[in-house]
């Protein structure tokens, strides 16, 4: 019985550590992805990679997946999410996510701007060639 209580805590461990590396690689992509968009003009490829993350963020991330009436996992889970520092990296790919969401909201205002405005002077040109003739 005894065996069988530390094979299914070492199990539980195990899967805890999974969890842990999972939600690390997943941060490290979405790092490495929100870097390359630096230089890309693609807003759909923003849009993309915003949503991404909020999906992830909404159906996959929890900073802590361990129920609470389980301590000894609970203690455990805290441990190993700051020994890879998954909360902190939670939190800069978050705060890198919302930087890109003013990005996104900064070029539609942009493009927005810009189609008034030519249809500004378009009017304004039409008008001055009405009043010449």
């Amino acid at each position: 019985m005894l065996l069988t209580n530390m094979e299914s805590m070492f199990e539980r461990f195990v899967l805890m550590f999974i969890i842990a590396r999972s939600y690390n690689h997943y941060n490290d992509l979405l790092v490495n992805n929100l870097a390359t968009l630096n230089d890309t003009k693609n807003l759909k490829k923003m849009i993309k990679t915003r949503d991404n993350y909020l999906q992830y963020n909404l159906f996959v991330y929890s900073s802590n997946p361990v129920k609470h009436h389980k301590p000894t996992l609970f203690i455990a889970w805290d441990k190993m999410s700051n020994f890879y520092n998954i909360n902190q990296m939670h939190h800069e790919v978050k705060s890198q996510v919302s930087d890109l969401i003013e990005t996104i909201q900064n070029k539609r205002e942009n493009m927005f701007n810009y189609c008034l405005s030519f249809i500004g002077i378009t009017v304004a040109l039409l008008s001055f060639i009405a009043a010449i003739k």
